[in-house]
């Protein structure tokens, strides 16, 4: 038998009346006070767990409750009846401050390890799989909350055509039926964003702020980057997600609206949109090499529109919903500073910018593919090195003359400047190709491979070189063996 003392409340009154409480060892529960008295079996009665010293709850089944602060013999009772033995371990776990500060770290970092990288990778997976259909529905609805602002008659014939001609210039082969739907308008500020359903919105203001036709393909490209990776989809789910497993976590529905409108949900739904904005970037970096256009014309158009909207993103880059302006210049950060264009100039037409602008960086049928350390930098989102310029090699006249065919392996490091260092033969079938394969490599320049922060990195590439007398050298890159 154990006996214990606490405060009895039915519910209907205001007051609290002091009960002796008496947990016979049959199981029966008794308990007395002034003008009460009532017996039930410990298995219809509710007991509170165990949290430090904060008394107990016993509730009755009549929906009153007797509040007791005597934690240890409630406690023996229900280990008594088995009923307790987990708590107990619970208890003393708790009362342990290293075990239990380490728990509380433990579910800190699977909180945090479930928001961002957990919960991105199921919203792309997601994303990935909702229709077509539903992709332009979820548009069409984003359309309309900026429908006020809208009004396609802005834009004049020639800016359409500009317009259409850079996606081209982007997106070469593709049908002016796929090409993205743009829609022009006044906001008040230089801005340019994409939409689920294969739309993108253009700014007047933003489209008088292009100074040079390249600065238009480079912000076009960032929002092709959005379309391609239904960011704005992926962002619904992200968003969703994160509130239910807050919901899941607490064990309370109710907690959704008060969790929703919080500073970290912002900051969670901030952190989700610079990752969002970084892959855009690293997507726009790529499609700008392929089509020829140099990477610092983003740098300039992003520094343009910074100086006109006002300092947005730099004053706290961590809590913005776009990383600051610095770091996404630094990954376009490559080779001499661009002239900027003469104040009052109109951007030449499309064709005559193609026509006049240097090959700074051209086109080549190649790429080289990097090793294990390569492929962290995409794991990471980093940036690979990207060829900028490569010589052919030389066939060897008497080698050549003979008709004598060969194939050079060779192993080299793209340093952070995008040059080529310490090229060496892995393999070859003829050392008299060896030379002439070393020099045209040695002369080659990257765009060198970046971290997610746009910290260039130097990274070991391999290339076979093969020597055919029926046409010149091939250059096709594989992975290292």
């Amino acid at each position: 038998m154990t006996t214990i003392q606490g405060l009895y409340s039915s519910g209907k009154w205001l007051i609290s009346i002091p009960v002796t409480v008496v947990f016979e060892d049959d199981g029966s529960v008794r308990f007395s006070g002034e003008g009460i008295s009532s017996q039930h079996r410990i298995e219809d009665i509710g007991i509170s767990d165990r949290l430090a010293e904060i008394p107990r709850y016993l509730y009755l089944p009549d929906g009153a409750t007797i509040e007791s602060p005597d934690n240890g013999s409630i406690d023996a009772v229900l280990n008594s009846r088995r009923r307790g033995r987990l708590q107990s371990v619970i208890h003393f776990l708790e009362t342990k401050s290293a075990i239990a500060a380490a728990a509380t770290s433990a579910i800190l970092l699977t909180v945090a390890g479930t928001l961002y990288f957990g919960l991105p990778g199921m919203a792309q997976k997601l994303a990935s799989r909702v229709p077509p259909e539903i992709d332009k529905q979820v548009g069409d609805q984003a359309l309309e909350a900026f429908r006020p602002y809208m009004d396609n008659s802005v834009a004049t014939i020639q800016a359409r055509r500009r317009v259409q001609t850079q996606l081209r210039r982007l997106l070469p082969g593709v049908s002016d039926v796929d090409l993205p739907r743009i829609i022009f308008c006044r906001l008040g500020t230089a801005n340019a964003f994409a939409l689920p359903g294969n739309n993108i919105v253009i700014s007047m203001e933003f489209l008088n702020l292009v100074k040079h036709e390249d600065e238009l393909a480079a912000v076009l490209a960032h929002e092709l980057g959005h379309l391609k990776y239904r960011h704005g989809i992926q962002n619904l789910f992200r968003n969703s997600l994160a509130l239910l497993f807050v919901a899941t976590l607490t064990g309370d529905l109710s907690s959704l609206s008060r969790f929703g409108g919080t500073i970290p949900l912002m900051l969670v739904q901030n952190g989700y949109s610079r990752s969002f904005e970084r892959e855009a970037d690293r997507h726009a970096l790529s499609a700008m090499i392929a089509a020829e256009i140099p990477p610092r014309r983003f740098s300039s158009i992003l520094a343009r529109m910074e100086k006109t909207n006002g300092n947005t993103f730099n004053a706290l880059s961590h809590v913005s919903t776009h990383p600051s302006v610095e770091e996404r210049a630094a990954l376009f950060d490559v080779g001499d500073p661009l002239p900027e264009p003469a104040p009052g100039v109109d951007p030449p037409p499309a064709s005559a910018a193609n026509a006049t602008s240097p090959r700074t960086y051209p086109a080549t049928r190649f790429s080289s593919r990097q090793n294990t350390h390569t492929t962290q930098l995409d794991a990471n989102g980093g940036v690979q090195p990207v060829p900028l310029a490569l010589t052919q090699p030389v066939y060897p006249p008497e080698l050549q003359a003979a008709g004598i065919e060969g194939e050079v392996n060779l192993s080299f490091i793209v340093e952070v400047d995008g040059s080529v260092s310490n090229p060496v033969v892995v393999s070859s079938n003829n050392e008299g190709f060896n030379a002439s394969a070393i020099a045209a490599v040695s002369s080659w320049r990257f765009f060198p491979g970046r971290l997610r922060d746009g910290k260039p990195v130097r990274v070991r590439m391999a290339v076979p070189i093969k020597f055919t007398t029926s046409e010149p050298p091939s250059i096709r890159p594989q992975p290292e063996k």
